[in-house]
């Protein structure tokens, strides 16, 4: 997905989650965005980035949490609020059997262009790969998130086998029924980065989208060995660390703005990162300046020394 200059972070992230590509390869509707015309969308959000107020004050009244799953959620559901095509008419609908939560639906939304119902379940997520070396999984890869507390593989079980079939519970379909929807279709909106090994790429699992975003991770020792042996140069190369809340969109702003920016020098990096050690991991940007706009060129995973050999 090709970065646009736009002033505004949080309408750089509403692009984003409109236009990136899915993570997922899955044997069922993968939604894309339904641009009933390219001009009409970039319209909006160009006007959105000359005025982004409406944007803020809908994720301030909606969002309860800082976490980026919430944060994803409300800039979908304000990109479908907007769009004529869709209706939203839940989100965040839980089902219980007997005073038991049994799941939630993300999203319920009616196309009216195809005069039905979808269940749209939503993910952003952010995952490390590394090789498998046990003797049954040889030559695989498991992609794990930065605190190796998640695992693409099981998550993608989850929602193939668990959540994207919630409505065939008995339960569910009371529910939907008693709402008038007697029916619905399932879309999956999963988005996010996967970080390759540095200079070690691996196969990627056959469900996963080949298009979607990458990046690469390593251990920061081995980034500041990089930096020390002068491995990254460019007259005009600049670097961003990202905070969490800053993962999404790919960074794009006007050298005028880059004040509004943690912008380092290659040569500030080493010790900015290295004050940094108990925040890892780290996410750090690599940019390059083009016609007075810094332009994000590889996006880096940073991890604590070991993390490949931390327990599941």
């Amino acid at each position: 997905m090709k970065a646009f200059p736009y002033h505004h972070a949080v309408v750089a992230d509403l692009a984003w989650v409109i236009k990136s590509p899915s993570m997922l390869n899955a044997p069922l509707a993968v939604f894309q965005a339904a641009h009933d015309g390219d001009e009409r969308l970039a319209e909006w959000l160009s006007v959105l980035d000359s005025d982004p107020l409406s944007l803020k004050d809908y994720l301030e009244k909606n969002t309860s949490s800082r976490f980026l799953g919430p944060y994803f959620e409300n800039l979908w559901c304000f990109y479908l609020e907007w769009h004529p095509r869709f209706e939203l008419v839940e989100r965040n609908l839980q089902v219980f059997d007997q005073g038991e939560t049994i799941g939630e639906f993300d999203v319920l939304v009616f196309d009216k262009k195809r005069g039905c119902h979808f269940h749209q379940e939503l993910a952003v997520k952010f995952y490390l790969g590394q090789k498998t070396n046990t003797e049954k999984d040889a030559g695989t890869s498991q992609w794990f998130g930065p605190n190796r507390s998640d695992r693409l593989e099981k998550k993608y079980t989850n929602i193939m086998k668990r959540q994207i079939r919630l409505s065939e519970h008995p339960a569910a379909e009371r529910l939907l029924r008693d709402k008038g929807i007697t029916s619905v279709s399932h879309q999956l909106v999963f988005k996010g980065y996967l970080f390759q090994p540095y200079r070690r790429p691996l196969t990627l699992p056959a469900y996963v989208n080949e298009q979607c975003e990458q990046g690469v991770w390593m251990e920061v020792s081995a980034f500041l060995d990089l930096l020390e042996n002068r491995h990254f140069s460019g007259g005009e190369q600049r670097w961003l660390v990202l905070q969490k809340s800053q993962w999404f969109s790919r960074k794009a702003f006007s050298e005028k703005h880059g004040g509004l920016w943690l912008v380092l020098e290659t040569e500030e990096l080493p010790d900015y990162l290295s004050e940094r050690r108990e925040s890892l991991p780290l996410t750090v940007v690599e940019l390059y300046l083009e016609s007075g706009v810094y332009i994000e060129n590889r996006r880096f995973m940073l991890t604590p020394s070991g993390w490949e050999n931390r327990q599941v």
